[in-house]
């Protein structure tokens, strides 16, 4: 799975690139944002390509998922991640 996860990102910024250069919008007006899993992709995007967007909005700060259950505000949310410590 990791190794498709920069083609999940090219993807975003694909899908974000068809609608400027068609005209549609400008890099200037266009905002991406996500909470949750979407984080991870808007924050790739945002480091890969920040010429691209006026405004970056991600509304989880989680990017170290592999560490998360460690965190002590993953402790609610153990049961969803399945994790044993």
């Amino acid at each position: 799975m990791l190794e498709r996860s920069q083609q999940v990102f090219d993807d975003c910024i694909a899908a974000v690139q068809l609608p400027i250069a068609q005209r549609y919008t400008s890099c200037a007006s266009f905002d991406i944002s996500r909470g949750c899993n979407g984080s991870l992709p808007v924050a790739a995007c945002m480091t890969q390509r920040p010429d691209h967007f006026g405004a970056v909005i991600r509304r989880v700060p989680v990017l170290d998922i592999p560490c998360y259950h460690r965190w002590e505000a993953a402790l609610p949310n153990r049961s969803v991640w399945q994790c044993r410590s």
